[in-house]
């Protein structure tokens, strides 16, 4: 969508020579005579805020059978899909791996990316703590983000958990004296 608009605006300018062109499209960066995409921090703010927009505002059609009427009634419901940056790249019309050479890995845009991977994964948890998305591809979906649901069975994990344990049955053996000694006592 984006690259398409780009591309249009970069096609109508007859006046771009190649010394202009080998400088910078339109103000934007250059990698190997290419023109970015993106141009600026500036414009992938820009881009990403309409990217959150278009996945906030996904129109679908949606099919049921009224009973009442004894027919199908159709209807559009706004639903929203999760952000991915895989999404965004498609969104601008980017490829991942240029995404991620270009700016993911660029000291100047470093940390524009962190904060949209950021958002990614708060989008995520947002959606499955409001049922948006099923429980059952939590696993899934938070394993992009770096969650697990396996326990770690470290060798410190397990001490810890035999300690808590040994410290739990100690207070529990302590309890039943008391209680055994409380009733012994009102017994005579």
């Amino acid at each position: 969508m984006i690259y398409n608009r780009i591309m249009d605006d970069y096609k109508k300018s007859s006046r771009l020579n190649e010394e202009a062109l080998f400088r910078g499209f339109l103000g934007g960066e250059m990698i190997l005579g290419a023109p970015r995409i993106i141009k600026s921090i500036e414009h992938m703010k820009k881009l990403w805020e309409e990217y959150k927009d278009d996945c906030n505002n996904q129109i679908v059609l949606t099919h049921d059978f009224s009973a009442k009427n004894s027919e199908f009634v159709s209807k559009e419901l706004r639903r929203s899909v999760t952000y991915t940056i895989e999404g965004f790249c498609v969104f601008v019309g980017l490829s991942r791996s240029k995404f991620y050479e270009n700016y993911a890995n660029s000291k100047k845009y470093g940390d524009t990316v962190t904060r949209m991977k950021e958002e990614c994964e708060i989008d995520a948890r947002k959606k499955f703590e409001l049922q948006i998305i099923p429980s059952q591809l939590a696993g899934l979906w938070m394993s992009n983000h770096g969650y697990s649901t396996k326990a770690e069975n470290d060798e410190s994990t397990i001490e810890l958990v035999s300690n808590v344990l040994s410290e739990v049955k100690k207070q529990s053996d302590e309890i039943n004296k008391q209680t055994s000694r409380i009733h012994s006592e009102s017994d005579a």
